[in-house]
């Protein structure tokens, strides 16, 4: 694989790219450039598989660099940044654009400070590696559209669960800004940890028709809501006198994760049953796939979207292995088949 870094400190970027040769065994290359411009034509003059970009860099726009490549989407970008409230901001903003994930900087480059770093840098590089580049650029160039009547009429569906990982956040993003003010209540189990969530949720609330909140404790099952898992914690659905809510855990992790896609859906399955509707948007792991057979097995509507039109799939073909779905569905018409269940 070749990897490219750019990093507002060139002696970080070096011992990043040194690292990971070593450590994995990648191509890389440690961009020391004068503007955006010089930038994106030593890029395209040795283009690589993967990019590492520091999104807080103080000569030049991170974001701007980052609109450039995802204008031309040519490379999955993987953003850094420092655990600061800039730099989540610019993170969220970043995952706007079409970065594909993200990945905390440690305070200091010392070798003890990278032990936890950079493994996980390179499990997202080889993720990342995976990505559907057509599919992604599908998402930033196309609107998409719901033809969901706004009367009050009387839906035959309830809820609407969706996991999505990191790779698919717009996807999601461009979901929601297309929903009617009287769609489904939506739950949603995103991969983003403590402290992102609710930023990502009010910014998307600001623009949306629906209401986006992260989800609270309590918090009841409403048309017009989508509610986003807090980072760190899992999201119930229970009832009491047939009146389902949500209900939050810091249980353990489930498939390594908190929250677990797989959590949400089996609480569903046991509370709205085929009142509701499952989906696996994008992803790697199996985190959902249960959870999503468990819908199904309590007659609800369980779609997954066609592997060859996702931006990560390998969730998605665990998912279809054992029969997890009712419906599968190239992307460009799951708003479409989304419809005909209301």
């Amino acid at each position: 694989m070749k990897v490219a870094v750019i990093d507002s400190s060139p002696e970080a970027g070096k011992v990043i790219c040194e690292k990971l040769e070593k450590m994995a065994g990648f191509l890389t290359s440690n961009y020391e450039i004068k503007d955006t411009v010089d930038f994106l034509e030593r890029l395209r003059s040795n283009l690589p598989d993967v990019l590492v970009l520091d999104i807080e860099m103080s000569k030049l726009a991170g974001h701007e660099i980052l609109f450039e490549i995802i204008h031309y989407q040519t490379m999955p970008v993987i953003v850094t940044c420092f655990p600061t409230q800039k730099g989540k901001l610019g993170v969220v903003q970043a995952m706007e654009l079409g970065a594909i994930d993200f990945i905390t900087k440690p305070s200091t480059y010392f070798p003890k400070y990278l032990d936890d770093f950079l493994p996980l840098l390179i499990q997202k590089l080889n993720i990342a590696n995976k990505i559907n580049i057509s599919a992604l650029r599908f998402i930033t160039e196309n609107k998409i559209k719901f033809n969901i009547p706004t009367s009050n009429r009387d839906l035959k569906k309830d809820l609407l669960a969706i996991a999505v990982d990191n790779a698919a956040l717009e996807s999601f993003r461009r979901l929601v800004m297309a929903m009617p003010h009287n769609f489904p209540c939506v739950l949603a189990v995103l991969n983003l940890p403590a402290g992102y969530t609710k930023l990502f949720a009010d910014r998307l609330n600001e623009i949306a028709r629906v209401s986006v909140r992260e989800a609270h404790e309590k918090d009841k099952i409403e048309r017009g809501t989508v509610l986003i898992a807090p980072g760190d914690f899992h999201m119930k659905v229970n009832s009491t006198d047939g009146e389902p809510f949500i209900e939050l855990s810091l249980s353990e992790k489930v498939n390594n994760r908190r929250p677990s896609a797989d959590v949400t859906m089996m609480s569903i399955a046991e509370h709205i049953g085929k009142r509701s509707i499952g989906v696996l948007l994008s992803g790697y792991g199996e985190d959902g796939v249960i959870g999503l057979k468990s819908m199904k097995m309590s007659g609800a509507e369980t779609i997954v979207i066609d592997p060859d039109t996702a931006i990560l799939n390998a969730r998605l073909i665990k998912a279809i292995d054992i029969d997890s779905h009712t419906h599968i569905v190239k992307f460009k018409d799951f708003p479409k088949l989304l419809t005909e269940f209301f």
